[in-house]
């Protein structure tokens, strides 16, 4: 059963009713960082008076909306002065707070930039490619891609050497950079971009956890690499992995 109520009352109370219910609100999206991490960097600010976080974690990325509201004369002021505090603690892993998408952001500073980028995948099966070839027009900056799987495709197209992977092994840093580096020297592209880890259930060691992610990037203006360690399933891994690797990307862009 339904039931139509109309609120009537004179102009100021209603004035004063809407106000009551005023809220703004922001929403951020992050990558490579966990929702347990995020909350603990940002839990302070959930004490504030007319504040609120809410998070909301799916799809390899983390989307952390601050709500304030019922404070009339401030509620703008206010939310900036919050947004300013999370960006500033969580600005390595923010990637958007207009709502963005993050292959579309890395897409439009590629194109900007007038650079090229080629992968090399290993955990992530050719996820990122898929991503990045999903947008129209990327043949502009994507130079290709290869999924190399087994040390002997590392060693064999990504000129890997067989002594990083016997001393360091294939989900390590020093790998990632070579494959990095690799993939660069064979699509003669300006940036290789490497993952290698372990997606699971099983590879894991005592010193190498399940969900453990090297990312690699190999430019002209040096190199860089990042070790992550993903929650969840294989899948959850696999596309922490992929916006990890595009946040690596989007970051290294934006400071170019």
């Amino acid at each position: 059963m339904c039931y139509n109520i109309k609120l009537e009352c004179d102009g100021e109370m209603k004035d004063d009713f809407l106000k009551d219910a005023a809220t703004r609100a922001r929403v951020f999206k992050l990558a490579g960082i966990s929702e347990t991490a995020v909350r603990e960097l940002i839990k302070d600010l959930a004490v504030e008076d007319n504040v609120s976080i809410g998070y909301l974690t799916g799809s390899g990325e983390i989307q952390v909306k601050i709500t304030v509201q019922n404070d009339h004369a401030n509620l703008d002021n206010k939310l900036e002065a919050v947004a300013a505090k999370v960006q500033a603690r969580l600005e390595e892993y923010i990637f958007s707070c207009d709502g963005e998408v993050i292959e579309d952001l890395v897409g439009a500073l590629l194109r900007q930039s007038g650079l090229t980028i080629a992968l090399a995948e290993s955990c992530t099966g050719g996820l990122i490619s898929a991503r990045l070839t999903d947008l129209p027009g990327s043949s502009v900056y994507f130079k290709g891609g290869v999924v190399a799987y087994s040390n002997e495709l590392k060693q064999s197209f990504l000129g890997v050497p067989s002594e990083v992977l016997e001393k360091h092994s294939a989900v390590s840093r020093e790998t990632a950079l070579a494959m990095a580096g690799g993939i660069r020297n064979r699509a003669s592209s300006d940036i290789g971009l490497s993952v290698t880890g372990i997606a699971g259930p099983g590879g894991n060691t005592p010193d190498k956890p399940l969900g453990l992610v090297y990312i690699g990037l190999s430019a002209a203006s040096g190199e860089l690499c990042g070790r992550y360690v993903f929650p969840g399933n294989r899948a959850g891994v696999r596309q922490g992995t992929v916006n990890a690797a595009l946040n690596t990307v989007r970051r290294f862009l934006s400071k170019a």
